[in-house]
């Protein structure tokens, strides 16, 4: 993804994870410290926006529930 702006990483990420059928829940700790390497291909969310509704907390309580 070099020569993209960050408008358009965030557009593809979004794009490849509906593909794939799949959300990320949790954000990315390596990202947060610029250093994932990674990249594009990280399954963690590098940008708020990346997670469902709500993101790690409704996330835990889902699963909370599920127990």
């Amino acid at each position: 993804m070099q020569g993209m702006d960050d408008c358009q990483i965030r557009r593809q990420r979004q794009i490849d994870f509906k593909n794939r059928g799949f959300w990320p829940t949790r954000m990315c700790r390596f990202y947060s410290h610029s250093s994932c390497a990674k990249g594009a291909l990280c399954t963690f969310a590098h940008w708020p926006e990346e997670l469902p509704s709500g993101g790690e907390v409704a996330s835990k309580q889902r699963f909370a529930n599920r127990l």
